[in-house]
């Protein structure tokens, strides 16, 4: 049992690798979706102060999914703050969950102008465990 929880736990490592081997220790790098061990294990400092992208879209796994899947930030002013932070320290890579993690299937990264708008600066650099990877131009 330990090594099939342990295999299931570890899984995230190959992007682990791949967000190492496409970065240096200054980049940052910017997870949509929440994934917060990316940033941990790979020892890249986030683009924005969000670990998690809950805060942004509402989808907090308590909320009834009628409400979650609306895509309305629950807290005031989270997509100005998003903003400021990704113009201050563009992220070198995006790492986006929506592509393989069935919570965030709802909520794609081209469903917020925000986003959408800063993709156009990135191309995809390659798709790993299902999770896309955008690389900045």
């Amino acid at each position: 049992m330990a090594l099939v929880v342990r295999t299931q736990t570890l899984d995230f490592l190959p992007t682990v690798q791949q967000i190492v081997k496409e970065t240096s220790a200054k980049d940052r790098i910017f997870v949509w979706g929440s994934t917060p061990q990316l940033y941990s294990f790979s020892g890249r400092r986030m683009a924005t102060r969000f670990v998690s992208c809950t805060h942004l879209v509402g989808a907090y796994a308590s909320r009834p999914r009628e409400v979650r899947d609306r895509a309305e930030s629950v807290i005031p002013g989270t997509w100005d703050m998003f903003q400021a932070d990704w113009e201050a320290h563009p992220p070198a890579l995006i790492i986006d969950m929506s592509t393989v993690d069935p919570f965030w299937a709802a909520h794609p990264m081209t469903r917020y102008p925000v986003l959408r708008a800063y993709l156009a600066n990135y191309r995809v650099e390659g798709v790993i465990n299902g999770e896309t990877i955008y690389r900045r131009l």
